[in-house]
């Protein structure tokens, strides 16, 4: 067993027992227990790691093999053995790019539950990145003035996800099936044969930035744990939660990772064997971000998935997401790829919320189902981006073909058959759409798209002429007063007849103006 003496700061937390987290990655599982400091913060007392070559029958075969079924449940009982010496009362076990691709992950889940006791979530490559960046936002607390901009590169040993950083906001993340161990798995080949491999996937992964961001953000932060050997490489301990390397430095460290082999670099910096075998593509994706940002050095943060998923623990109120302002960051940035009308976006937002609000004793709905409402009004016209006929449609196959870090697939396909009922037919038994959502999906979704429809048409202008709806109710009606009435208003009056059928018949409210 190994103990760390480092802490993790508690931030808007509640004072907890010992946390124990379990991250059954591509290539090892790993565990970290953890109890409350006196001052406020998070200890980490133990930390294990077995590996377990998942990703190998995965990425190559697609499949967890029955041997690692095996392995997998012996190593969960020893980490369940030592959460019971500490006297552990909350844990959480993740799974990340392996199992969650596994064509059998469900029975996986399943056989590790009733064989261990330990109920492990396939964590969603959304969900990973949110935790990743607010644990590195927290680190890079002091210094974020001068990472407004910023290309920030997670990679790991199966996947990695790349995000850029805008003004302060996340704008647009990437994931991709290309892990500094991966690539050896699926290519079949030696490190020596690999390279240039390598080096058409990394351009790949630029040139699709490249797409978003005419010039990408001249500051790099990479994360990760062959990232934070290249620390190591540096004479760096990182003590200090944070560390940079220069261009220089990295360009030598690069040239001594290349010709040195990975045994040797093991033995020389005593990083793992995995991170000695993933620094040439680790190197590789670096360079190829600092070449085309122009970044003049990477900053690299010591945080893991396992410390972001025990801060996510702390949190005082797991629904107060601290990530929301980033997911709505996001959403109007791919709104902004589909060239959507911002204006009418912002208003047709802006009444749904006012609306739900005002509603929130009738809905029940919560705070996640606030945002997933926002997501979708911010997109809901989207579709028009390919073809203004059927746009509805259109949108939701865009929504659900794409990625908002923070919202799971399942929310995205919420979000998208929300905002595929914006306008003409309501929802019927032969939308597969609708029909695949379960039977609580397809009740948040007629409440949500009930309200979405409403607020369409309060904006039929476009032009989002009311500031404030001033929602009053009584007796079976929702009745709308403007602040502004001497407007002419027979465009929205229209729209609102012949678009508030839903919202009558989902809640039994009509809806008029004063």
């Amino acid at each position: 067993m190994k103990r760390k003496d480092r802490a993790i700061k508690k931030r808007n937390g509640r004072q907890a027992g010992t946390l124990a987290v379990i991250d059954i990655g591509a290539h090892s599982i790993r565990m970290e227990i953890a109890e409350p400091s006196p001052g406020g913060g998070m200890n980490v007392l133990e930390t294990l790691s077995q590996p377990v070559p998942i990703g190998n029958d995965v990425f190559t075969k697609g499949r967890i093999k029955a041997d690692k079924f095996i392995l997998v449940a012996k190593i969960l009982k020893d980490y369940r053995r030592v959460m019971a010496d500490y006297s552990v009362s909350s844990c959480r076990a993740i799974a990340t790019s392996a199992v969650r691709e596994a064509l059998n992950k469900d029975i996986f889940i399943d056989r590790m539950l009733k064989e261990t006791g330990i109920r492990v979530e396939a964590l969603d490559s959304s969900e990973e990145i949110r935790l990743i960046y607010l644990s590195m936002r927290n680190l890079l607390r002091g210094r974020l003035g001068n990472l407004k901009n910023s290309v920030i590169a997670m990679i790991g040993t199966g996947s990695s996800h790349v995000c850029l950083l805008d003004d302060g906001m996340l704008r647009k993340a990437e994931s991709f099936r290309m892990g500094t161990i991966r690539i050896y798995e699926e290519l079949g080949q030696p490190i020596s044969k690999s390279s240039m491999v390598i080096d058409d996937i990394v351009d790949s992964i630029v040139e699709l930035l490249l797409r978003s961001f005419p010039r990408l953000p001249g500051s790099l932060v990479a994360v990760g744990s062959a990232p934070r050997s290249l620390l190591k490489m540096a004479g760096r301990d990182g003590s200090d939660g944070v560390d940079t390397i220069s261009r220089d430095d990295f360009e030598r460290i690069s040239r001594t990772v290349e010709r040195t082999a990975p045994d040797k670099l093991v033995g020389e910096y005593g990083m793992s064997d995995l991170d000695a075998l993933g620094l040439i593509p680790c190197c590789e994706i670096l360079s190829g971000l600092m070449k085309a940002s122009g970044a003049g050095a990477v900053l690299i943060p010591e945080t893991n998935t396992r410390d972001a998923i025990i801060e996510d623990m702390l949190r005082r109120k797991p629904e107060d997401d601290p990530f929301e302002p980033e997911i709505v960051s996001c959403a109007k940035f791919l709104g902004e790829k589909f060239c959507y009308d911002v204006k009418h976006a912002a208003a047709v937002s802006k009444y749904c919320l006012e609306i739900f609000d005002a509603m929130k004793s009738v809905h029940g709905l919560g705070r996640r189902d606030r945002l997933l409402l926002d997501v979708a009004a911010t997109l809901h016209d989207a579709g028009q981006f390919l073809n203004n006929r059927q746009h509805h449609k259109h949108s939701h196959y865009l929504i659900r073909n794409s990625q908002i870090p923070g919202l799971s697939s399942n929310e995205m396909e919420i979000v998208a058959v929300v905002a595929r009922y914006h306008r003409r037919g309501l929802p019927k038994t032969s939308h597969p759409e609708y029909m695949q959502l379960d039977s609580d999906e397809r009740v948040k979704v007629l409440k949500l798209a009930a309200i979405l429809r409403v607020a369409d048409a309060l904006d039929r202008s476009h032009d989002g002429k009311f500031g404030s709806l001033n929602l009053k109710f009584a007796e079976g009606r929702m009745i709308i007063c403007p602040d502004a009435t001497t407007m002419d208003m027979a465009s929205e009056t229209m729209a609102l007849r012949a678009k508030s059928d839903l919202f009558d018949d989902t809640y039994g409210i009509k809806v008029e103006f004063q």
